[in-house]
């Protein structure tokens, strides 16, 4: 073989080297766990005022979280505590209701300085009976941080539900 040959043959195997190298070194796709995370759920909206939008009629239940004062906001946001309603069944276990869980939809400061996150839920008037309870966890499949005492649903005479609950990191 001449030396320019040689010369060329080895440019191609040098060329060829560094083809694969950079396949093996370059995701063919992005990385998954560099993207954000997109909310699984985003609680829907409750009015209050009027069921008759809705077409049939009902009540709400509402939760309030009453953060302590000594909350970490720097390290745990008002938007991340998962809340979840629960129902408990004849035997006293108690079962996840899977429509009714969800971050916190709206946070205030009360004139005392408390600060008050909430969420709302609809419930049909076809759902009447059992005692029910609310959850809220550190996050989405996180620590539970507290257990509201138990409740029933809203009726005729009490069209909203409102449950509080203090809560403590």
């Amino acid at each position: 073989m001449k030396y320019r040959e040689v010369s060329l043959f080895l440019m191609c195997v040098a060329a060829v080297v560094c083809v694969l190298a950079l396949g093996m070194v370059m995701p063919a796709e992005p990385a998954l766990a560099d993207l954000p995370r997109r909310p699984t759920y985003t609680p829907i909206p409750v009015q209050h005022s009027s069921s008759s939008s809705r077409g049939s009629s009902g009540g709400t239940i509402e939760l309030h979280v009453l953060f302590s004062d000594t909350w970490p906001w720097d390290e745990i946001h008002w938007q991340d505590p998962w809340t979840v309603v629960q129902w408990q069944d004849a035997w006293g276990t108690w079962h996840t209701v899977e429509g009714w869980q969800g971050r916190l939809s709206e946070v205030e400061i009360a004139t005392d300085g408390q600060v008050v996150g909430s969420c709302a839920w609809w419930v049909d008037e076809s759902l009447r009976q059992g005692v029910f309870r609310w959850q809220v966890y550190r996050n989405e499949g996180g620590e539970l941080l507290s257990t509201s005492e138990t409740f029933g649903l809203p009726s005729a005479a009490i069209p909203s539900v409102v449950v509080e609950v203090p809560l403590t990191p």
